[in-house]
């Protein structure tokens, strides 16, 4: 389930909270033939299966993308840089390798973690 930006992962039978996930979700991608669901916000990417989450991507974007569209297991869009350009990127669905996209500068290891900062999860 998505409310207001954020993730929520609901037991059907008990409709306990299982967990939660996301800031700022924009993008959702229900995909059955992995099965999996696509969730995005304005730097990256993550699919979550039925035991939990599948992969992240790279950072992609600074801080923004627009023209997203999927093509079979192919996700392609554009992402902002601070310079105000988009640049062209794509997301092998099944892996999450990204290629592409405005973000290129290497992740220092403090910042590694930049999506488990940006997800939080309870038990």
């Amino acid at each position: 389930m998505l409310a207001a930006g954020l993730g929520y992962v609901v037991d059907p039978v008990s409709r306990q909270l299982i967990s939660h996930f996301g800031a700022d979700l924009t993008y959702v991608l229900d995909l059955p033939e992995l099965p999996a669901l696509i969730v995005g916000n304005s730097i990256g990417f993550e699919a979550f299966g039925a035991t939990g989450s599948l992969w992240r991507s790279r950072r992609v974007s600074w801080d923004g993308m627009r023209n997203l569209e999927h093509d079979g297991l192919l996700l392609r869009g554009e992402a902002w840089e601070y310079t105000d350009r988009w640049y062209p990127f794509s997301i092998n669905l099944r892996s999450g390798e990204v290629t592409g996209g405005s973000y290129r500068e290497p992740v220092p290891s403090a910042q590694a973690g930049w999506w488990r900062r940006l997800t939080r999860r309870c038990s």
